[in-house]
């Protein structure tokens, strides 16, 4: 793969970051990204269906052909600067987001159709999950998520 830089805002506004989108398998995000990072393997699954690149996390089912369940940010609270290395490929421009970027200020980017957009949020341990639903694969996954987390000894949820 040559070196790509893919936007943050476009990945929350289309679902798709790059070269990495929900309707891949294993054996694709394997072509694509190159080995992982690291991974993790369930007792009894044959293959490692959980994978990381740096902050990239993919999920893949335990059968073949392996389709991807879904793909996320990990620690995204922890973004910073302009970009967040990925791979040593694949960088992303955080388009002017950070870990300090407020739930309000994602839902007023205006990436999203307001009318297809849903936000549920939840107490979590000391902190509170908030839950944003704003696309739909159309096959199998059931949507993909934002998620932010804002201790409840901060004070400042919105």
């Amino acid at each position: 793969m040559k070196k790509q830089l893919v936007s943050f805002r476009d990945f929350l506004a289309t679902g798709v970051l790059g070269p990495v989108s929900l309707d891949m398998r294993l054996i694709e995000v394997a072509q694509a990204l190159g080995s992982p990072d690291g991974w993790n393997i369930d007792e009894g699954d044959p293959i490692p269906v959980y994978w990381f690149f740096g902050k990239l996390e993919i999920s893949f089912d335990s059968t073949a052909p392996h389709s991807m369940h879904w793909f996320q940010i990990e620690e995204a609270s922890q973004l910073e600067g302009e970009f967040e290395p990925l791979t040593k490929q694949l960088k992303m421009s955080l388009d002017g987001f950070s870990g300090a970027t407020r739930p309000s200020e994602f839902l007023a980017a205006s990436l999203w159709d307001p009318t297809q957009a849903s936000v549920y949020y939840a107490a979590l341990s000391d902190d509170i999950l908030l839950k944003h639903l704003c696309w739909r694969h159309p096959d199998s996954f059931p949507g993909r998520h934002i998620f932010h987390r804002q201790s409840r000894r901060d004070g400042v949820f919105e």
